[in-house]
C-alpha cells in the first residue's frame, strides 16, 4: 500500500513517484474530507484514477472513502460507490471494507466487513473532525494485509 509521507524516501521527487505509484496499482482510494477541496494535488489524482478507470476499468478501480458525513464527491466520482467511515463506524471498518477490496483484487475470499483479524488491536472510534480523520491511522490499520 502506498502513502506518499510513509513511501517516499526523503529526497526523492514526489510529483514523479506518486503519479508512477498511482499508474502501477490496481486501485486508487481516494480519502475524501472537508479539506479535500483545499489539497492541491488531489484533483489530479483523481483525473489520474478516473483516466486509469475509463481506460481499463477491470484494471484499475477508484475506491472514494468519505471521512466525514455528508462531504461531497469530486467531480467524476459520482457514479461510483464510496465507502463511507460514519456507516462503517470507524477508520477500522473502513480498512476492513478496503481488506475486501483487495482481497477481490487477488480473487481471494474476504471476511465480512466488520471481522476483526485474530490479535488485532480494536480501532479507534472515527472523530469526524479536524486530526480524528487521519489518514495516517489508516493507512497503519490498512498496511498490515497488504504484505
Amino acid at each position: 500500500m502506498f502513502l506518499d509521507e510513509r513511501s517516499i524516501p526523503a529526497g526523492a521527487r514526489w510529483d514523479q513517484a506518486i503519479p508512477a505509484a498511482q499508474r502501477a496499482s490496481r486501485a486508487t482510494v481516494i480519502l475524501i474530507s472537508s479539506h479535500a477541496g483545499a489539497a492541491w494535488y488531489l484533483g489530479d489524482e483523481v483525473v489520474t484514477a478516473i483516466t486509469l478507470h475509463r481506460e481499463a476499468p477491470d484494471r484499475h478501480l477508484i475506491v472514494p472513502v468519505r471521512l466525514e458525513p455528508g462531504v461531497p464527491l469530486p467531480y467524476g466520482l459520482s457514479h461510483v460507490q464510496a465507502l463511507d467511515a460514519a456507516v462503517l463506524g470507524s477508520l477500522g471498518g473502513v480498512a476492513a471494507a478496503l481488506r475486501e477490496v483487495v482481497a477481490r483484487l487477488r480473487g481471494q475470499a474476504a471476511a465480512p466487513v466488520g471481522d476483526v483479524t485474530p490479535g488485532a488491536a480494536p480501532a479507534p472510534p472515527l472523530v469526524p473532525q479536524g486530526d480524528g480523520c487521519d489518514h495516517r491511522r489508516l493507512h497503519d490499520q490498512r498496511a498490515p494485509w497488504t504484505r
